[in-house]
């Protein structure tokens, strides 16, 4: 149950909304005259993520990254631990973010490793499986804010030889390209 109450605070208590309230979109700059973006670099106490995706409420804009990169460096259990990110210390709410392309530093003002901390959560999948932040762009950069995923290309077709339809796996591609790799590196040893 304990669980269950943590991975709903995280999906949903991180821009809590009441019920059938609805907020009017921002108007977002073109995605090419938006200096901030999802992929943007966050520096949050001198760890430094990328943007994942951009979120709004009535009065603010925030980006979404990973909480590990907003942990305190060392606390009672050593350095920043991603086996066991329970131990983990969330820096404080109110930490400064350096956002690219801000012109005034953003604020942290969530992060699930936080809420994990205050409620005692000890469950390392759980923990590990909860990585979520939120920094609140300064209102004097909400303008500058497009919520546009870049893109950056992609798969294009299939292989020859692949039937439509035809299972898949990451694996699969994973072992052709150590094969392709192990190949040129014996290439270029010869």
């Amino acid at each position: 149950m304990r669980t269950r109450a943590i991975l709903w605070l995280v999906t949903c208590g991180a821009v809590a909304v009441p019920a059938g309230t609805a907020y009017a979109e921002p108007k977002w700059p073109p995605a090419a005259e938006a200096s901030i973006r999802p992929g943007a670099q966050l520096v949050t106490d001198g760890s430094q993520c990328t943007a994942n995706f951009v979120f709004y409420d009535a009065t603010s804009v925030y980006l979404g990254y990973s909480a590990h990169c907003a942990t305190e460096e060392e606390d009672s259990s050593g350095p920043v631990n991603f086996a066991a990110p329970c131990g983990d210390r969330s820096l404080p709410l109110g930490t400064p973010v350096r956002i690219q392309g801000a012109t005034k530093p953003g604020q942290l003002v969530y992060s699930s490793y936080e809420i994990m901390h205050r409620l005692g959560e000890t469950d390392q999948m759980t923990c590990s499986s909860n990585d979520f932040a939120l920094a609140r762009v300064d209102p004097a950069d909400a303008g500058r804010v497009n919520p546009t995923i870049p893109f950056w290309g992609g798969p294009t077709g299939l292989r020859q030889g692949s039937r439509r339809g035809a299972r898949r796996s990451s694996a699969t591609a994973t072992r052709a390209c150590d094969r392709a790799s192990s190949s040129s590196s014996r290439a270029r040893a010869s």
